[in-house]
């Protein structure tokens, strides 16, 4: 490799300077060294692995020199200390070749078993952010170093010139260059450590590279439209069916196309590129999360599709008797449920959630003379009736949507009332009774 690192040595000028009876003598004692190269380079850093900093960091140089080098006393310095690894006697790195070093148990936990097993492994400890490692030769000398982050929080031991980008999680930071300025030199990329064997893959497990091809089906599926009231929300008007008309297009071929919702389907209408189908939605379709789906076969492949809606709670009743008339200062009224007879008062839940009713009533009069409303008995119940108040008394009688209940009423005014038409208002209030 060209560019070898530049190991610095430091240089000076040796000025002896001699006053002697006025005279000046001066002696100038100039060395100068020719610089060292380094043939050893840190060529990829593995500092931040996916599954585990203990046992899955990893650091591989490379030896761009004509001869084998020994490593025998060369350590890594690394922000948790000055020898956080040191290099076997054993350690040789051969002329064009690599040597693997890596964290304590990297065999059994690397990221993926393929990667290639470290010629050494020692305990590493190498910081994600604002760090970076060393390698020192026997006499401490800084042989190559590489960073990443910023280079205000890192020793200036620990990068060259400027400190790389941080690699992504799982990536290594990988050597391009040889500048010697680590920001320019070093990029993120998948990680390629090769052993002192030349092996970037470990030779005892075996790979298969598999890519699949997913194709987006669903594109042959376009603007589908719903009418929404607000927001993806359909509000259903009490006691009615509202129409959902679900359309869509499609350039291609489709088969079987089905649509649904709420666990119905059918068939849609097609003109041409366009299919629709008109939903019918029941005023008693419990409020939720739901969604109209497309199914469809395009060359046999199944292809579907959907829009998430909500519908929304409604709360509604209806009386099928909007006056009762009493013809005597004593009478009795009984409901049923059914709501088309015309003089036996029911009320029907006609939103979609259950519901409990507030029963309240002012007090009787005829414009002149009034009677307390406890002379009226009101009940859901026939059995279990009881005087009507100003003051709203709760039923909880869980009326289910679309369920009708009967409405029982006693009157019994007191003997001496004044002859007259007196008249007031049962006041219903629907509450949820959920």
């Amino acid at each position: 490799m060209e560019n070898k690192k530049t190991v610095r040595k430091f240089y000076g000028y040796l000025v002896l300077v001699s006053f002697l009876h006025f005279s000046l003598c001066v002696v100038v004692l100039s060395i100068n060294i020719q610089p060292a190269y380094a043939d050893i380079y840190i060529s990829e850093v593995l500092y931040n692995p996916f599954i585990t900093e203990s046992g899955g960091e990893a650091v591989e140089l490379y030896n761009s020199g004509d001869e084998a080098m020994s490593l025998s006393g060369y350590t890594l310095a690394t922000a948790s200390s000055i020898a956080d690894a040191t290099f076997p006697d054993s350690a040789i790195i051969q002329p064009g070749g690599y040597y693997l070093i890596a964290d304590s148990n990297w065999q059994e936990k690397k990221d993926f078993p393929t990667y290639a097993s470290a010629d050494h492994e020692e305990s590493i400890t190498m910081k994600n952010t604002d760090s970076g490692v060393a390698l020192l030769d026997e006499s401490g000398n800084v042989i190559d170093a590489v960073g990443w982050g910023d280079k205000n929080n890192i020793d200036q031991i620990l990068y060259s010139i400027e400190p790389s980008n941080y690699s992504d999680n799982g990536y290594s930071l990988k050597r391009t260059s040889f500048t010697g300025n680590n920001n320019e030199d070093f990029i993120s990329a998948e990680p390629e450590l090769v052993n002192s064997a030349g092996l970037s893959r470990d030779a005892a497990t075996g790979a298969l590279d598999l890519t699949i091809h997913v194709e987006d089906l669903s594109s042959y599926i376009q603007n589908i439209s719903l009418p929404f009231d607000i927001d993806n929300k359909i509000s259903i008007f009490p006691g009615s069916v509202k129409q959902i008309l679900l359309s869509f297009q499609s350039q291609e071929n489709l088969d079987d196309i089905e649509v649904s919702f709420n666990g119905f389907s059918a068939s849609p209408e097609r003109n041409e590129t366009h299919y629709y189908y008109v939903f019918s939605l029941d005023f008693h379709t419990s409020p939720g999360n739901y969604s109209f789906d497309i199914l469809a076969l395009h060359d046999g492949t199944e292809i579907n599709s959907s829009v998430s809606v909500e519908i929304l709670p409604v709360m509604a009743f209806s009386l099928d008797l909007s006056e009762i008339n009493c013809y005597d200062k004593s009478c009795i009224i009984d409901g049923d449920d059914d709501i088309y007879t015309t003089d036996k008062p029911t009320i029907r839940n006609i939103g979609n959630v259950p519901l409990d009713f507030n029963v309240y009533a002012d007090n009787l009069t005829d414009g002149s003379n009034s009677l307390n409303t406890d002379n009226i008995l009101f009940s859901f119940d026939s059995s279990d009736k009881n005087p009507l108040h100003y003051e709203p008394k709760l039923y909880h009688v869980d009326l289910q949507p679309e369920s009708t209940l009967p409405l029982f009423l006693e009157i019994d005014l007191p003997s001496d009332t004044v002859p007259g038409d007196y008249s007031t208002q049962i006041i219903f209030m629907g509450v949820s009774g959920e």
